[in-house]
């Protein structure tokens, strides 16, 4: 089933439009752009003699320019099959539903792994062309690009079970895996704990990194490449609560 996941979605047109821009990107940095190495892991990408691209800005600008793909992509990849009334087809085979789910988020994960190592490509060609380094701190972070996908992936089941709407589904994702993830980082820096008004804003959006997926802790965590244990195990535990909602809705409700 996997494979016939993987077949049905891997020429998706919007997804194949996350490598099309990736191409033009590097063709336009390899006859225009000049690359100044600062180590063996960063970089400026100098586009003009104004505009410049710090390798950090670069892969944070990459990632959420891959989000705004997956949001557009992904809630069609799942709620095509409900909409159609596949999912009643399929579940009438030997398969579970929770087997089901799965393997549906694992073949859009193998999907963006495709991918992720193709543009890894380009930017390893534009590197061997401008530079005297391939600056494996941004190639991995690249390469990594599946696993802060995965928040987004089940903040897509839940929304998309729960709602069955495309449209309900891009909009709640995009409000919390964009707008009100950085808030809730932002609720425990300076600017919300020395106001004591504010204090519960704070406690509000602690919790919320325990509970909800954390797409920006896993963004920035990519971008950073941190060894921070803690943070790696928050990250995962934020995804469980949501992912236990959303395989209990899917298992009792009717589809």
């Amino acid at each position: 089933m996997i494979k016939l996941f993987v077949r049905q979605y891997i020429f998706d047109p919007v997804i194949i439009n996350w490598v099309i821009f990736t191409v033009l990107f590097v063709f336009c940095a390899l006859i225009f752009g000049n690359l100044e190495a600062l180590n063996h892991d960063r970089f400026t990408l100098y586009l003009s003699d104004s505009y410049s691209i710090p390798s950090k800005t670069l892969i944070l600008q990459y990632q959420v320019f891959t989000f705004f793909i997956c949001i557009v992509a992904l809630p069609k990849f799942f709620i095509e099959s409900i909409e159609q009334n596949r999912v009643a087809i399929i579940l009438s085979k030997d398969i579970s539903r929770i087997e089901f789910l799965s393997k549906k988020a694992f073949s859009y994960l193998i999907i963006t792994s495709i991918y992720s190592i193709v543009i890894c490509s380009l930017f390893v060609i534009l590197f061997f062309v401008k530079s005297d380094f391939l600056f494996l701190h941004f190639l991995i972070s690249i390469v990594l690009t599946p696993l802060f996908i995965v928040p987004i992936i089940i903040y897509v089941l839940f929304f998309g079970i729960y709602t069955k709407s495309y449209g309900l589904t891009v909009f709640f994702i995009f409000l919390f895996g964009l707008v009100l993830s950085p808030i809730f980082h932002l609720s425990n820096t300076d600017l919300f704990i020395n106001e004591n008004s504010l204090s519960f804003l704070s406690s509000l959006g602690t919790l919320a990194l325990y509970i909800l997926p954390d797409v920006y802790g896993a963004m920035d965590s990519l971008a950073n490449l941190e060894a921070n244990t803690s943070l790696f195990l928050r990250i995962v535990f934020s995804m469980i609560p949501l992912s236990l909602l959303t395989i209990y809705i899917f298992n009792n409700r009717d589809l």
